[in-house]
């Protein structure tokens, strides 16, 4: 089924399972992702989701990954009336957000009349609701979806909770998709997208409350023209894509969507890997995240190597994280672990020790000279026999304090 563009590149990827995930006498999902676009991390969570789902579902996956311009619409792919042929089920995850090309009638006529004519239901994940936000076929992309959205709001985590207002209570927790999802649930990270409508063939089955105190779905079904459509709002982080609720959320959706909820999904198993959390105090630090997508310095002491701290625009140089540890210790050693794919920005780093909340006179316990590995705490010996109240770890330059886990231990 894989085909090559010259402006993206489409590649199969077969499920490869130990123990099948669902009854033998079916055959495997075959899925079709559409991904690629602008604002998002699609290179890394093309694989993200693809692996995901294939660890829980007996699924064959197939990528469609555009790497053209964002603002383009008439993409070649789409073009093949035959490009729908052979699947089961289309996962859409894009962020075409840009998307202003091309004449009245090219989304209906190019990807979601396949859907209808070949009776092949999609699933709908995130970015993908603000693709052809501002084209003329805007409103029955919206309805294909089930929702419309527009923009989003601040980078915060939200919670996921049960729909309860209205009609949603008739379809409530009991649903296929929702039933074992842990709610409420909050996003590792989050980008709650506003919602300003929901069509007449949508059922919301969870919902979040936004900045706006007011409460949006951000988990759906639609039966446009009688499919079994699947969509969610939730996403945009890697953090969040990669977390197993997330990824059990979406492969029952796209179990429903293929009419085959009655299966389970595939047990994965999660390492939990446990962090000594070492002193204890007031969080202090530097305020605030770049761009603020919420990545805060409280992040550095949640014991979660896949969180951690990156420091506003201009404070780059200068930032720091520590603890007010309420009275004077010995500081034994220090711990760290970098930010993944950051582990450069600690390199200089310095942990210091202080008697006032300034920092002024602060006396140097330990400086960074290497890049530390990902996924592990790096421990340190201190050789400092001096007590203080006040303990932080300062960025070097240009490292916008990117730690993924620090820690302060008392002498023995």
């Amino acid at each position: 089924m894989s085909r090559t563009m010259l402006s993206a590149t489409v590649f199969a990827m077969a499920a490869l399972m130990a123990v099948p995930a669902v009854q033998a006498e079916e055959d495997p999902i075959q899925l079709l992702q559409v991904t690629g676009g602008g604002w998002h991390d699609y290179e890394e969570q093309q694989h993200i989701l693809s692996e995901g789902i294939t660890e829980r579902l007996d699924v064959e996956v197939d990528t469609f990954y555009y790497d053209g311009e964002v603002e383009a619409l008439e993409i070649e792919f789409f073009e093949d009336p035959a490009w729908i042929e052979g699947y089961d089920v289309v996962m859409y995850n894009k962020c075409w957000a840009a998307n202003v090309e091309g004449g009245e009638g090219w989304v209906v006529e190019h990807i979601i009349t396949p859907h209808v004519e070949n009776d092949i239901p999609a699933v709908f994940v995130h970015g993908t609701l603000h693709s052809y936000r501002f084209h003329d076929d805007a409103e029955e992309w919206h309805r294909f979806i089930g929702v419309s959205s527009f923009e989003h709001q601040e980078h915060v985590p939200f919670t996921v909770e049960h729909a309860r207002r209205g009609d949603f209570l008739e379809v409530g927790p009991d649903h296929p998709i929702i039933a074992d999802m842990p709610l409420p649930w909050e996003t590792p990270h989050g980008e709650l997208y506003w919602i300003v409508d929901v069509f007449e063939d949508t059922t919301p089955l969870a919902h979040a409350e936004g900045t706006d105190e007011e409460y949006h779905p951000v988990i759906w079904i639609n039966r446009y023209e009688g499919l079994r459509n699947f969509g969610t709002s939730i996403g945009h982080h890697n953090e969040t894509m990669e977390h197993p609720v997330f990824l059990d959320m979406l492969s029952r959706g796209i179990l429903w969507s293929v009419g085959r909820e009655d299966e389970a999904i595939q047990e994965v198993e999660v390492e939990e890997i446990e962090v000594d959390a070492g002193l204890e105090g007031e969080i202090i630090g530097t305020e605030g995240s770049w761009a603020g997508e919420g990545n805060t310095k409280e992040n550095v002491f949640d014991g979660n190597f896949n969180t951690f701290f990156d420091a506003p625009d201009g404070y780059g140089d200068d930032a720091w994280v520590g603890l007010d540890l309420g009275e004077a210790e010995v500081i034994g050693a220090v711990s760290y672990a970098p930010r993944e794919d950051f582990a450069d920005r600690m390199v200089g780093g310095r942990f210091e020790g202080a008697d006032n909340a300034d920092f002024s006179g602060a006396e140097e316990l330990y400086t960074i000279t290497s890049e530390p590995p990902e996924g592990e705490i790096t421990t340190a010996n201190v050789d400092n026999d001096t007590a203080f109240q006040y303990v932080r770890y300062v960025t070097p330059e240009e490292g916008f304090c990117n730690a993924s886990v620090i820690q302060f231990h008392a002498a023995e």
